[in-house]
């Protein structure tokens, strides 16, 4: 239900600007590992995707989609888990080309990802009815979990703006920041 997930996308935002705006703009660009994204590579990357899958759910809820698609892994994972496993997860390098820079974010500044996320938090409340009202039947295909609907992009924004948080407390615990 849309509520539900507005509250879990309230709590979820408030994480992420509660993280983001103590941290020295200096940790935005520090290495911290091989094959490891920066801060703001990884704000890139979480508002990228998430704004994303928002304009995703908006499309289908206003100009439709295809119909007569099943998708047993959305349903158990988004509508019933509601989360994303724990697991670390590569993009997958098969990915279309509009999908494939999500896989080499660039990196944000510190104002620049709290604009970002700020966005997303706006966008999430603009779209809250038209969501609400669309057809469930109407699905387009997210290139790695399937055939979803609305409300499945849109609680999937959420759920991959969560998920990322963990990546957040360790990378941030790398750098040596304290973690909350």
């Amino acid at each position: 239900d849309v509520p539900g997930i507005l509250g879990s996308f309230e709590s979820t935002y408030k994480t992420w600007m509660r993280d983001l705006s103590p941290l020295d703009a200096a940790l935005w660009h520090a290495d911290v590992g091989e094959d490891t994204w920066t801060l703001g590579q990884v704000c890139d990357h979480v508002t990228s995707v998430s704004a994303k899958f928002l304009e995703s759910a908006q499309a289908l809820a206003t100009d439709g989609g295809q119909t007569g698609r099943r998708n047993p892994f959305a349903w158990l994972a988004i509508d019933v888990i509601g989360s994303l496993p724990p697991g670390r997860f590569k993009v997958p390098k098969n990915l279309p080309p509009y999908y494939a820079r999500f896989g080499a974010p660039e990196t944000l500044g510190k104002d620049q990802a709290m604009g970002a996320f700020a966005t997303i938090h706006g966008t999430t409340h603009a779209i809250a009815d038209g969501i609400a009202a669309a057809d469930r039947a109407q699905k387009s295909k997210h290139p790695a979990a399937g055939w979803l609907d609305a409300m499945q992009w849109y609680r999937m924004s959420e759920m991959h703006m969560r998920h990322h948080l963990r990546q957040w407390k360790r990378l941030k615990a790398r750098l040596g920041v304290q973690v909350s």
